[in-house]
């Protein structure tokens, strides 16, 4: 839908350079797709446009057209006027280009065949406050890895930070991961090796993984024993309700307990195993505790607090042996 606004004709550019989607036409009207040759699969409109109406959104999706509707930041009102006119995908118009395109063709039907998953799902998340979700991610998927094919993948919608973490290229990244899985093709191009491990990086602009959260573990899932997901953070709910198993990671502060038992309580996917990371070789017994008595749930890991595997950690090696080997209680190797 041509508009005066920058989005469009950078959206414009974008499917000519990346070949996502193929352009059929740019129209001024309304009546200007009834003049479009072939099948029409998809409308992107402005909010800003006059004409756009709820009997016109209508009348496309009744058609089987995906409507994308695009709006201004600074329009609180417009997202809500596009969800009553029936628009199926909304997304602010200072969105880059690639996850415009990104989510206009996921949301197109019949564009993916959900594969059977074969392999386990482990997500590893935690609270806030860098506890060490990602040491611990990758320590994890490490020992798997012994025993079976295991791909890391970095869902940290935050901070991804396993390639830097791993000394990796920062793509292909997952983004690359969703769009090979939608057009039905085998993931392991956008996988990198580390020791035993496969890795998938994360990306810079993960909004689009609200959409593709549940293909994109179950397409990978498809086609290896043992998936391991650093969430961060602020794990995507189709995410934690879709792993087989769940993996949180705390602090040993009193903060970091804190943080952990109200992370538990609104906790909703499989039942969590709590590990507790930098625990003074001192403090064993009464960490462990306090977190058993704050969270209602007792610790599986201690890791020690050494200062080795942070060194380790900066210098892109494998994670400390310390840190593997309390981690084994988890993981039973």
């Amino acid at each position: 839908m041509l508009s005066a606004r920058e989005w469009e004709s950078a959206l414009v550019a974008s499917a000519h350079d990346t070949a996502r989607v193929r352009l059929v036409a740019r129209i001024y009207q309304p009546d200007d797709v009834l003049d479009i040759d072939g099948d029409l699969e998809a409308i992107v409109v402005g909010a800003e446009t006059p004409w756009l109406t709820t009997s016109i959104v209508q009348a496309w999706t009744g058609q089987g057209i995906v409507v994308v509707g695009l709006y201004p930041p600074d329009d609180p009102v417009a997202p809500g006027q596009l969800a009553a006119m029936g628009v199926d995908v909304i997304i602010k118009d200072t969105e880059e280009p690639e996850v415009v395109l990104h989510r206009l063709r996921i949301a197109l039907p019949d564009t993916l065949v959900s594969p059977t998953p074969t392999g386990l799902i482990t997500v590893v998340t935690g609270p806030r406050g860098a506890p060490g979700i990602t040491e611990v991610s990758i320590g994890v998927a490490m020992l798997i890895a012994r025993k079976s094919e295991t791909v890391l993948i970095d869902a940290d919608a935050t901070d991804p930070a396993i390639a830097v973490r791993l000394n990796l290229r920062p793509d292909p990244t997952i983004e690359d991961a969703i769009d090979l899985i939608h057009a039905g093709k085998p993931v392991a191009t956008c996988v990198q090796r580390f020791a035993d491990l496969g890795v998938i990086a994360g990306a810079s602009n993960t909004e689009y993984l609200a959409d593709s959260a549940t293909p994109l573990l179950e397409g990978i899932a498809a086609e290896t024993a043992h998936v391991v997901v650093d969430a961060g953070p602020k794990p995507l709910s189709a995410i934690t309700k879709r792993a087989d198993e769940a993996i949180v990671v705390c602090d040993a502060s009193a903060v970091g307990i804190v943080r952990v038992a109200k992370f538990v309580a609104g906790w909703s996917g499989p039942q969590p195993r709590l590990i507790v990371n930098r625990v003074p070789r001192r403090d064993t017994t009464q960490v462990g505790e306090a977190v058993r008595r704050w969270t209602g749930i007792t610790p599986e890991a201690l890791i020690p607090d050494n200062p080795a595997i942070r060194d380790r950690s900066r210098h892109a090696l494998t994670p400390h042996r310390s840190l593997l080997k309390a981690l084994e209680a988890v993981v039973h190797v």
